[in-house]
């Protein structure tokens, strides 16, 4: 609507006549006679239907600024009239899909939304013109574009506040305005071209862009979205969220404007960026109604920062309006609806349950204050170390808070003592940071810092937190030997790094997560440092083998040492067979153990006191023999075997025997008196090696109803 002061008469803005024209219908009121007015005034087309005019937006007053554009894309002098033309609108088939008016001192100020390429599924075509009327003159002004930079404007919004006039706007998923006001009085320039009839001159309006002069739109409320890096370090706009509704309204003091943001939220337990947190079963799709404000009464006067004014998980709210119903107070109409499942193929998504929904209203103080505070998790290194504490503060309400301060408090061996103080402002909305360095007490353990936030002697908010305390055994060094074929010796350093004392540190052997062997070091004080050794079991199964290209083997086992507290080290534990070796072994036909005679099968029960001789039996696909046979026993205390095979059952119990063929010992070391075997029985790898083992159960002479040695015969 536009307003001619205190004429009689009142410019409408209608609606589009005809989607294939780029028109648009007007007429006046008259307030002398209480009735529309039927007779058309100014347009291009004759006062016809009803009283409706129509004006046509074919033609725009176009600026050939490319001798005095500067970089930035504003204007280094003033054109000349050479440079300004009236050209047809861009585009092949230009639409007006959006308009609203307002009026200012003498003129109506129409503004629309042309779509240039008439094709409504793509939006970045989209610009504004602006066009005025003088109702002194009785006509209109030939369109100026307003905007130029194809990001989709939509959602036009006039405003008066105060003595000005402000255009809002949806551009790209922001929203932004325009001080139509100032560009009324200060941004305009007026050229006269050559009318259509001789010796006849058209006045037209040209947008302003000289450097110093022009006041570019500015953007009111950023749409979210997450800024984050890909793959290849590129940082990349995710869940982007663009506004597509607001209202805006103003009083003597403020303009406020509320919008729909969208949002997900997670159920109980989950994570955000998790990837329980990307399955639709575990998200809330809502929309929550956000408010800024600005004072337009204040000579610098800024936009308050974003504020959520409603929540409940699952809620969304739509088709929002409101009233500034007194100084502070705003009532919000809205849709309420909540988040539902829906199937989609073989998916579940979140989504607005649009059959449950309900009209309601809610009343919003803009004075109330609501304040939080936050003390992010501290670590001390070191009793009396100086450390960083940061603290993050949010006023969630519209309201300015002034002069309001906060007091960091350290609880410490039953004292209380003030750490930091100072003082606060914060913006509507505002989010601050605010960083403190803190030297820590010579006890951490059961400190606490807590702040809090005040406005005099009220306390707005407050938050504490207990610092984190715990030993932290570190693995400094580490290595391991193996003992035999199913055992390895782990010794290393460990050093208490942690900032409490560590009561019982154990170091702990693992592979693939599970335990093979652990070992308790006692106490370790503040920085203490201490050697430990621990036995971890092992077996073939653990390593894992590679087959180079000249035929050998090589088997790696990856052994984790560390603490339950610490940082580690991991230990790569290799085994070796050359091509020779797998072939050696390749050569055996069969490989079985006798004892007088008897093929000895799993298990074997003897006397203690007995001694029997254990014989390996071997065949070969050829007549080489380069083997050698290595016993062993899991218990020499039970039963005992000797290089030879000689088996002496020392005690009650069960041992497992293994007899290892392998190559013999090729490799020597030779010095400068004698020379020494390598004895590789340790580290040769699984491939060059055949194993066969027997369970060996000793008994109690005469316990037996036959009183005899059993070597597992059927």
């Amino acid at each position: 609507q536009a307003t001619k002061g205190d004429s009689d008469k009142n410019a409408v803005v209608g609606d589009i006549i005809n989607p294939s024209y780029f028109t648009l219908a007007y007429r006046f009121y008259d307030f002398e006679r209480n009735v529309w007015d039927d007779r058309a005034v100014g347009g291009d087309m004759p006062g016809m239907f009803y009283g409706q005019g129509f004006i046509d937006l074919s033609k725009y007053v176009y600026v050939n600024y490319s001798d005095i554009a500067k970089n930035d894309g504003l204007w280094a002098d003033v054109p000349t009239g050479r440079a300004i033309t009236l050209e047809n609108l861009p585009g092949s088939d230009p639409h007006v899909v959006d308009s609203n008016a307002i009026g200012y001192e003498n003129q109506a100020v129409l503004a629309y939304v042309v779509d240039f390429d008439n094709n409504l599924s793509t939006t970045v075509d989209r610009e504004i013109f602006l066009q005025l009327y003088s109702f002194e003159e009785e006509k209109f002004y030939p369109p100026i574009r307003l905007t130029d930079d194809m990001t989709g404007q939509y959602c036009l919004e006039f405003i008066s506040a105060g003595e000005n006039v402000y255009l809002y706007y949806l551009s790209d998923g922001d929203i932004q305005s325009i001080d139509i006001g100032y560009i009324l009085e200060e941004g305009l320039l007026k050229y006269e071209l050559e009318g259509e009839i001789e010796g006849t001159f058209d006045q037209v309006y040209v947008l302003n862009k000289l450097k110093g002069v022009y006041k570019s739109p500015e953007t009111v409320v950023h749409h979210s979205y997450d800024v984050v890096e890909d793959g290849a370090g590129n940082e990349i706009v995710v869940n982007e969220i663009p506004i597509d509704e607001f209202m805006v309204k103003s009083d003597y003091n403020s303009i406020y404007v509320a919008w729909v943001q969208g949002d997900y939220t997670y159920k109980e337990g989950i994570k955000p960026g998790s990837q329980e947190a990307s399955l639709p079963e575990n998200q809330y799709k809502e929309n929550h109604i956000y408010a800024a404000k600005k004072n337009i009464n204040e000579e610098r006067a800024v936009w308050t920062d974003s504020v959520k004014i409603t929540e409940g998980r699952g809620a969304n709210y739509n088709d929002i309006d409101f009233e500034i119903i007194s100084e502070d107070m705003l009532r919000i109409v809205f849709v309420k609806g909540f988040s539902t499942l829906k199937t989609l193929g073989d998916q579940q998504i979140s989504v607005e349950d649009i059959n449950n929904r309900a009209l309601m209203t809610a009343d919003y103080d803009v004075k109330e204050r609501n304040t939080t505070i936050e003390i992010k998790p501290v670590y001390v290194q070191k009793p009396g170390y100086i450390v960083p504490v940061d603290i993050k503060i949010h006023n969630n309400s519209l309201s300015e808070l002034s002069n309001i301060t906060y007091e960091v408090w350290q609880v410490s061996d039953k004292v209380t003592e003030i750490a930091e103080q100072g003082e606060l402002q914060l913006r509507g909305g505002e989010k601050k940071d605010i960083s403190i360095m803190w030297q820590s007490p010579d006890i951490l353990i059961d400190t606490t810092l807590k702040v809090v936030v005040k406005d005099g002697d009220e306390i707005l908010c407050s938050d504490e937190h207990k610092i984190i305390t715990q030993s932290t055994i570190d693995v400094v060094v580490a290595y391991a030997d193996f003992v035999g074929r199913n055992q390895i010796i782990v010794s290393g350093v460990a050093v208490n790094n942690g900032n409490i004392q560590a009561d019982e540190a154990t170091i702990l052997a693992e592979f693939s997560g599970n335990e093979v062997g652990s070992v308790k070091i006692g106490k370790l004080a503040i920085g203490e440092t201490k050697e430990f050794m621990l036995m971890a079991e092992i077996d073939s199964e653990m390593f894992e083998s590679n087959v180079n290209d000249d035929g050998s083997v090589k088997a790696v086992m990856e052994l984790s040492v560390h603490s339950k507290t610490g940082k580690g080290i991991e230990l790569s534990i290799e085994r070796y067979a050359d091509a020779q070796d797998v072939e050696i072994i390749n050569n055996i036909k069969s490989f079985t153990l006798k004892s007088n005679d008897i093929e000895i099968k799993e298990q074997v029960s003897i006397r203690r006191g007995t001694e029997i001789n254990i014989e390996p039996y071997i065949t070969f696909l050829d007549t080489s023999d380069n083997t050698r046979v290595v016993f062993e026993s899991s218990n020499d205390d039970v039963a005992d075997i000797s290089a030879s095979g000689k088996l002496m059952a020392k005690s009650t119990g069960r041992a497992v025997v293994t007899a290892y063929l392998m190559p013999k010992i090729n490799d020597i070391v030779l010095s400068q008196n004698n020379f020494t075997k390598v004895d590789d029985f340790e580290t040769l790898a699984e491939e060059a090696i055949k194993t066969k083992s027997f369970v060996v159960n000793v008994t109690r002479p005469g316990s037996d109803s036959n009183d005899k040695d059993d070597f597992g015969e059927p």
